[in-house]
C-alpha cells in the first residue's frame, strides 16, 4: 500500500494540468481501495458549496455542475468536522442528502476525509461502494495521506485562480496572472518580491545564496524533524497492514532523514553556501543520480524513494 500511495503521489504532482491531476487521483484511488466510487468536491468559499470536480463513479454530467451546501450532506460533515467520516451504510445516516443528479443511489459504504492545507479546508475527498461496509483503519489513513497530499496542489490552484476559473466553467486557463493591489499613500511602494514554486516539485527549487547560515540549518532541522513526526503517526496507523518488504521500505525512510546521514551532507551543501531548500535539492538529486547511474535494478528502482523522500520534506 505504501508503494501504490507513493506512485499516485508520484504521477498526481507529476501532471501541470489541474484538472488531469484531479481526474487520476480518482482513478488510482479507486483502484487502489479496490472501490467502485471515488470523488473530489472543492469548495467555492463566494458561493459556500462544494462543487464535484473529478468523479469515477458518480454522474460525470455532474462535473463541475453539482453543488453541495457547505452545511448539508455528508460531504459538509466532513468539512465541518476537519476530520473523516467512515460509514458502512451512508443513507441511514441523518446528514445523508440525496442528490438525484449524482446518480449514487447504488452506494452504501461512504468515507470522506477533508483536504485540508494550512488549517484551512478545501475540499473533501471521498470513496464510496455499494456493498455495506465499513472501510479499515488502514484505508482510512491511506485517503488521509493522499487528502493532505492533494492539500498542496488545491492550494496552489487557487493562489493562481485556476480554481475560480473552473467554478466558472472557463475551460482554457490563462498561464499568467495579474493581482492588483490597493495601494495605502500615493506614491513608489518599494517591497520582496516572492516567487512560488511549483508544490511538490523538488526539481524546480532555485540555487539561492545563503544569508543567515544557522538560520538556514535550523530551518532544515525543523523541516526533518516534522517530517519524522508525520512519518510516525503514519506508520502508526499503516504497519498493521503493512508487508515486511513495505515496514523496511518505511524504516529506511526514517533513517535516512538521521542528521547524520543525508541530513548531515545537507547540511553541508548549506555551509558551502545554498540556502537549506536548494541545499536538499542539490543532495537529493546527487542521490537520485548515483542510483540511477547502477547496475543493480533494485537499487536503481530506490532512486524513485529518494526523490520522493525529498518532495515530502
Amino acid at each position: 500500500m505504501l508503494k501504490t500511495l507513493r506512485r499516485i503521489i508520484q504521477e498526481v504532482a507529476g501532471t501541470s494540468d489541474f484538472k488531469e491531476a484531479l481526474n487520476i487521483m480518482v482513478k488510482r484511488v479507486a483502484k487502489a481501495l479496490d472501490t467502485q466510487a471515488c470523488s473530489i468536491f472543492l469548495l467555492d468559499r463566494a458561493r459556500g458549496e462544494y462543487v464535484l470536480m473529478a468523479t469515477k463513479g458518480l454522474n460525470q454530467r455532474a462535473v463541475g455542475k453539482l453543488r453541495i451546501p457547505v452545511n448539508q450532506g455528508l460531504v459538509g460533515l466532513v468539512g465541518e468536522r476537519e476530520e473523516p467520516i467512515n460509514l458502512d451504510d451512508a443513507k441511514q445516516h441523518p446528514r445523508f442528502l440525496s442528490v438525484p443528479e449524482a446518480e449514487e443511489e447504488k452506494y452504501k459504504a461512504f468515507l470522506g476525509t477533508p483536504i485540508v492545507y494550512h488549517r484551512q479546508v478545501l475540499g473533501v475527498l471521498i470513496v464510496q461502494q455499494q456493498k455495506p461496509r465499513r472501510y479499515d483503519e488502514a484505508e482510512e489513513a491511506f485517503l488521509s495521506t493522499l487528502g493532505a497530499q492533494l492539500a498542496a496542489i488545491v492550494a496552489h490552484a487557487e493562489a493562481t485562480h485556476m480554481i475560480s476559473q473552473l467554478f466558472e466553467g472557463k475551460s482554457h486557463l490563462k498561464k499568467e496572472e495579474t493581482y492588483s493591489g490597493i495601494p495605502s499613500s500615493a506614491g513608489i511602494g518599494i517591497g520582496i518580491g516572492v516567487v512560488v514554486y511549483p508544490s511538490l516539485e523538488l526539481d524546480a527549487i532555485p540555487d539561492r545564496l545563503v544569508e543567515d547560515v544557522e538560520a538556514e540549518v535550523h530551518l532544515l532541522d525543523t523541516a526533518i524533524k516534522a517530517s519524522k513526526e508525520d512519518f510516525r503517526i503514519l506508520g502508526e496507523k499503516l504497519y498493521p497492514n503493512l508487508s515486511l518488504e513495505e515496514r523496511d521500505l518505511f524504516d529506511g525512510y526514517q533513517r535516512l532523514l538521521d542528521i547524520s546521514d543525508m541530513g548531515a551532507e545537507i547540511v553541508h551543501a548549506i555551509r558551502e553556501g545554498n540556502w537549506a531548500p536548494g541545499a536538499l535539492r542539490q543532495v537529493i538529486q546527487a542521490h537520485v543520480q548515483h542510483l540511477e547511474n547502477l547496475e543493480n535494478e533494485y537499487l536503481r528502482e530506490r532512486a524513485i524513494d529518494i526523490k520522493d523522500l525529498g518532495n515530502r520534506i
